[in-house]
């Protein structure tokens, strides 16, 4: 059956009804038959832009400021160097060219990896850290291992050219593009090369620069993990800093106890550092990137350099990855977060193809991200609201509006578990450990939305439940209490009291041959932006009409209002 979305806003106060899209009322579609998305308002992560292992910045202000900024790993080139690209939205990129290719001498020649781009406010310059692999690579036993190495490449503008970094080090080196820029076995006086992949840097609050990577070690499966290390300047590790931070399949360094949700993985890689108050999120993956498994988790410290825990149980890891029903989304790992406004988003390479079996084509996709109460730690965790194939909102600074509920009064009836402030927590509910940030009701509900002071929104999202048992079908109506004296002279909406919309589905991407509802789904009422002082939405129909249990669950609900 074909789901279309019917955006019909009938006036309650004249004498015809509304009745789905029935004759006399004014259609307002979101779909039509092609399924195509407002762009203006909203996105889909459609795999349609290749690329791996993103790195993805926001400018500010100066060159490029008001666009975000994305480089990859780059199999067009060989990898042999990386493209960049730019966006106003995150969702349609347009090529800024070849933003690094390595001298023609230097010491790495292919295998370029993973480039990681900041700011640093204090030299007024972006720094462009990559892997690679060294030019003087013989195959041996250990194959590539022994010849993989980071380095750092510079340019004052987001766009490039990005030019290796030469010159005196904060040690007193001279350090040229034949030289390994970072050389721990040299400094650290090990019997063996550091194998070093993945580099990541991060400027704290305190403007200290930190450098996270993966090493790989050749025998010692002990020491392969993710490291971290204090920088002297943007080029050079105080390589007495240097420490391992976590190991693969076990949740901390100190009691070796085993991770569940990295069972069987030999893999953490491609970290990536937060701050949120006074703790640090190390986000990494595990499993390998062709591995449909492929995701990213969170270890927890209180400072940059640990130590660090990974946690587990009912604390959300992964923060993102495949559970083994999903056909939408597989090996969602290396990934960076980036801020669009007051709003942040992880940014990440997912397998093209959407399958279940190893794969190594890869492509871009974006979420929100957020960060939730957790009593049982006592601290924060990361929460993604993803991966996401379904049609979601725009960053705010993006389209303009928001999702907004502050200042609202929402009530809801037939509760049987959960409260109204998990429907406007933020939070989309993804996987089964989300479950208990539902709400559940009996059989039907009518959520009532009173605000403060009236917003003009522009749509009305409402997020299905993760737990198929517990989903609906549609919403039965949305009611939008116009208020009338904000409404400018000229206004069609001008003498209606409320405007109903009946029958709201889900878009087609929400389900899977009408057998199954994809996590992370809305049904979306989009319409031309009105002020409005109460919204009251009803659901009653459940996805399977003939379940016994008649209980359905909502994860979330979004409004999206005009920034002020």
């Amino acid at each position: 059956m074909k789901r279309i979305l019917c955006m019909t806003l009938a006036s309650l106060m004249t004498l015809t009804a509304a009745a789905g899209c029935a004759g006399g009322a004014a259609e307002l579609p979101f779909y039509d038959e092609t399924g195509e998305v407002n762009n203006h308002l909203f996105y889909k992560n459609e795999l349609t832009h290749q690329g791996a292992d993103p790195s993805c910045i926001y400018v500010e202000e100066g060159e490029g400021a008001g666009y975000f900024y994305l480089y990859t790993t780059s199999d067009g080139m060989m990898n042999k160097g990386f493209y960049g690209w730019r966006s106003k939205n995150m969702n349609d990129w347009e090529s800024v060219g070849i933003v690094f290719a390595p001298e023609e001498d230097a010491l790495c020649r292919d295998y370029y990896w993973a480039p990681e781009v900041i700011y640093n406010e204090r030299d007024g310059l972006y720094y462009l850290y990559y892997s690679a692999r060294r030019g003087d690579y013989v195959m041996k036993p250990t194959g590539d291992i022994e010849y993989l190495t980071m380095g750092v490449a510079y340019s004052r503008s987001p766009a490039g050219p990005f030019v290796q970094w030469e010159g005196v080090n904060a040690l007193g080196e001279i350090m040229t593009v034949r030289d390994e820029l970072m050389n721990f076995q040299t400094h650290l006086g090990t019997d063996y090369h550091w194998c070093t992949i993945d580099a990541s840097p991060f400027i704290d609050d305190d403007g200290q620069l930190y450098l996270y990577f993966s090493q790989s070690h050749p025998t010692d499966g002990s020491k392969t993990g993710l490291y971290g290390v204090k920088m002297l300047d943007a080029v050079t590790p105080d390589y007495s800093t240097v420490k391992q931070l976590t190991r693969a399949g076990f949740t901390d360094l100190t009691n070796f106890v085993s991770a569940d949700f990295e069972t069987g993985s030999s893999v953490n890689e491609a970290p990536f550092m937060l701050r949120h108050g006074d703790k640090y999120y190390l986000t990494y993956s595990c499993y390998g990137y062709t591995d449909p498994r492929y995701r990213v988790c969170m270890a927890v410290a209180d400072a940059p350099l640990g130590d660090f825990v990974k946690p587990q149980g009912e604390f959300g890891n992964p923060i993102l990855g495949k559970e083994t029903y999903f056909d939408h989304m597989s090996g969602t790992g290396h990934h960076c977060f980036v801020e669009a406004g007051e709003q942040l988003y992880i940014v990440y390479h997912a397998h093209a193809g959407r399958g279940y079996a190893e794969q190594s084509d890869r492509s871009i996709a974006f979420d929100e991200a957020l960060f939730l109460s957790d009593t049982a730690l006592g601290y924060d965790v990361l929460h993604v609201n993803g991966p996401t194939y379904s049609v979601q909102p725009l960053p705010a600074v993006f389209s303009g509006y928001a999702k907004d509920m502050s200042g609202a009064k929402v009530t809801l009836t037939n509760v049987i578990s959960g409260g109204a402030e998990l429907l406007t927590d933020g939070a989309v509910t993804i996987h089964p450990y989300d479950l208990g940030r539902e709400v559940r009701v009996d059989g039907s509900t009518v959520v009532t939305i009173e605000f403060e002071t009236p917003k003009t929104i522009a749509a009305v999202m409402v997020y299905n439940s993760a737990e198929i048992s517990y989903a609906f079908d549609k919403i039965d109506r949305i009611d939008l209490h116009v208020d009338g004296a904000s409404l400018p002279s000229g206004s069609p909406y001008r003498g209606i009291g409320v405007l109903r919309a009946e029958n709201v589905a889900f878009p087609p991407d929400c389900f899977m041959e009408d057998i199954f509802i994809r996590p992370g789904g809305a049904a979306i009422c989009e319409f031309n932006e009105v002020p409005v002082r109460k919204v009251v939405i009803e659901i009653s129909s459940k996805f399977f009409k003939e379940a016994d249990d008649a209980t359905i669950a909502l994860s979330e609900i979004a409004v999206l209002a005009r920034r002020s």
